[in-house]
């Protein structure tokens, strides 16, 4: 059996990004695709829901955007969720954007906004998330769940 690690490697404005390693070819063609699909792919954005977003008068407005977009899935307010896309209070009127993983190590993705701001890119992570899971089930991935949660923090955050 040979040593052999595949790197991903991004390259932008000149200057190479190690994004991820894999000792296995098939984890590391499937990590290009879901890399290739998140950074070439044009999406299409659910710009009705920004707006509905930027005119919600209260917290409760933007939770019932969100039900009606996700159902319950994908995202999470103020409690601490395994891999989701939560809304933390900072302070006062100031909100945290973040990801639990399955480890549950955070990534935060935003801090200190304002309500509006933090929802809109928490719906904006959503809908990668929502993408990233119909792209898992279309080309039926085969691996343990810590290659899905490596491959969805790719997706994200890669």
């Amino acid at each position: 059996m040979s040593n052999s690690c595949f790197d991903l490697i991004s390259v932008s404005r000149g200057k190479e990004f190690k994004e991820a390693s894999f000792l296995e070819e098939y984890k590391s063609v499937v990590a290009l695709y879901i890399y290739a699909k998140n950074r070439l792919e044009v999406r299409d954005y659910h710009s009705n829901f920004s707006d509905e977003i930027e005119n919600t008068q209260s917290l409760k407005e933007i939770q019932e955007i969100f039900e009606k977009a996700f159902g319950n899935r994908y995202y999470s307010f103020f409690d601490l969720k395994l891999k989701r896309i939560i809304l933390e209070k900072e302070k006062e009127d100031k909100y945290n954007v973040l990801y639990l993983g399955e480890d549950t190590s955070k990534i935060y993705i935003t801090e200190s906004r304002r309500l509006k701001i933090a929802a809109g890119v928490m719906f904006n992570y959503c809908s990668n998330l929502e993408r990233f899971y119909d792209l898992i089930d279309k080309i039926k991935v085969e691996g343990d769940s810590n290659l899905i949660e490596e491959l969805k923090r790719l997706y994200l955050f890669g």
